[in-house]
């Protein structure tokens, strides 16, 4: 055998391992939460999102390096996320952007398609925690107002505007949802950008298990208030903008930076 095919059986068993592991601690969160709904709802929640950045921070954070899938590098701009009533938005590249962005955003959920209510640990984050459902017949009003209602408790909600995961290191249009949010509430808008130097989890081709490891990227940038925009259609150019220029420099093109300031993740 090839060192080649060698090195490439050798990515797709540490690959499927770690698929196995986040499908076990699927199971396992949902049994970790049962017991938190003794508690009254706003300490509820929080102690839900506690436990899921736990989770996800195990998986995606610690495991999946340990496993040579990734490399996460400091969280850059971390101090943008703090507080609550937040809208974050960001580009869409891996299937694993959301896990990443929920490992350190504090108290915030995420708005989800219906496709994936199906799996069983959405679905019930869905039911008893900040998950918003969106398309596939969900009226688009009743996800704004849900979502509002969260941003109206002090909470966050991750959004991914392009809506699906782009098909190569261009990001797409943006669509509104975040942003008529925004104008709706008069929270501020949090953009992110997640890039990774290779494709994995993404449209692309061989992307699930890719020949080397990919390093993850994120940056946290300044908030845009709604107050400083005419409309929705304003906030939403601004917010591409910013994401964009670090998308166009740095996506599949192996030129993340080696470091980040010391005081994030």
């Amino acid at each position: 055998m090839s060192a080649g095919r060698v090195k490439r059986w050798w990515w797709c068993f540490r690959g499927s391992v770690l698929l196995c592991i986040y499908a076990a601690l699927n199971l396992l969160f949902a049994l970790a939460i049962l017991p938190l709904f003794i508690l009254p709802k706003k300490p509820r929640r929080r102690a839900i999102s506690a436990c899921l950045r736990v989770v996800l921070r195990i998986v995606f954070v610690r495991a999946m390096p340990l496993f040579g899938g990734t490399e996460i590098m400091p969280v850059a701009g971390l101090e943008h996320a703090e507080g609550g009533g937040k809208i974050f938005v960001s580009n869409h590249a891996s299937f694993f952007d959301p896990f990443w962005a929920l490992s350190f955003i504090r108290n915030a959920g995420v708005l989800v398609k219906s496709k994936y209510a199906k799996i069983p640990t959405i679905w019930h984050l869905l039911k008893v925690y900040d998950f918003v459902e969106v398309g596939g017949g969900a009226p688009l009003g009743d996800a704004l107002e849900k979502a509002a209602e969260i941003i109206g408790r002090g909470a966050g909600i991750v959004i991914f505007p392009e809506g699906t995961r782009a098909l190569s290191g261009r990001m797409g249009d943006f669509k509104s949802f975040a942003f008529k949010l925004s104008k709706k509430t008069g929270a501020q808008v949090v953009p992110m950008s997640i890039c990774t130097d290779v494709p994995f989890m993404a449209r692309a081709a061989k992307s699930i298990f890719p020949d080397e490891k990919a390093r993850v990227w994120i940056e946290v940038h300044p908030p845009l208030s709604p107050g400083d925009f005419r409309d929705a259609e304003a906030m939403l150019a601004a917010a591409h903008r910013v994401i964009s220029r670090d998308v166009r420099a740095r996506l599949f093109k192996k030129t993340c930076p080696g470091a980040a300031p010391k005081n994030n993740v």
